[in-house]
């Protein structure tokens, strides 16, 4: 619908949030298009893209058939994922056709650099404006639904891993006091420490859902120093402890 394929990317980082909800920061973008290295990297920055394998699966593949549609077969040259190869490992290269890394430390489509200057076809005029208008009226919608204590859950989850963020420092991205932030997240029922361990929670149980899990990555990953600790509070969470969720999940 954009001129370009950057001005296409541009649309689809600011609707993303329409399609889901990956706990980005507030304001930041899911997708970057950069160039490195001779060629065109196009990056999902979600936070835990390792835990939510599906998610990477879908989404690229419709990337990389949309790019097909555009520039031709050859324009997709590699593929990384962050997650470990699944069982099903061979599907990657009869879908995608070209070089698959798992477990990279990034989670990004590889494309040939011509793809950043290629045209994009245009839809009617009609069509774009009643389409983006209808977006921009369901993304005002979900900003004016958004608590603070959604906002701050997502700014946990993106910087959980390895410990929980300082309330101060949460409080200075969502450019107020920590006594406001206190006050706000009152409003809406809760408090910054029932906010984490709402986070914790809910990485934690995907996280152990997911293949190759082990109870000292996840409770690094939730932000305990301590396996000991993250297993008391699972408990406290769900009755049973780590190791028995993965048994379960197995």
């Amino acid at each position: 619908m954009e001129r370009t394929v950057h001005d296409a990317f541009a649309q689809v980082n600011r609707f993303a949030r329409l399609n889901f909800d990956p706990g980005m920061p507030p304001g930041a973008d899911r997708f970057r298009l950069a160039m490195e290295d001779g060629a065109l990297w196009l990056s999902d920055l979600r936070p835990d893209a390792a835990a939510s394998m599906e998610i990477t699966e879908s989404t690229f593949a419709r990337f990389a058939a949309g790019t097909r549609r555009v520039a031709g077969p050859g324009v997709l040259r590699a593929v990384h994922v962050a997650h470990a190869a699944p069982a099903h490992a061979d599907a990657y290269a009869r879908l995608f056709g070209v070089p698959v890394t798992f477990a990279s430390a990034r989670t990004a489509l590889v494309f040939d650099p011509s793809l950043a200057t290629r045209a994009v076809a245009q839809q009617p005029r009609t069509v774009r404006a009643v389409v983006v208008a209808h977006a921009e009226s369901r993304l005002a919608a979900l900003d004016a639904a958004t608590t603070t204590a959604t906002r701050v859950a997502a700014l946990v989850r993106a910087h959980l891993h390895g410990g929980a963020p300082a309330m101060a420092w949460v409080a200075r991205e969502l450019a107020m006091s920590r006594r406001t932030l206190h006050r706000r997240l009152a409003d809406d029922g809760t408090s910054y420490d029932g906010v984490v361990d709402g986070v914790r929670r809910e990485v934690a149980l995907a996280r152990l859902a997911s293949p190759g899990a082990s109870v000292k990555a996840v409770a690094h990953a939730t932000g305990f120093s301590e396996p000991a600790a993250f297993t008391r509070a699972f408990r406290r969470w769900t009755g049973r402890t780590p190791s028995e969720a993965l048994r379960q999940a197995g």
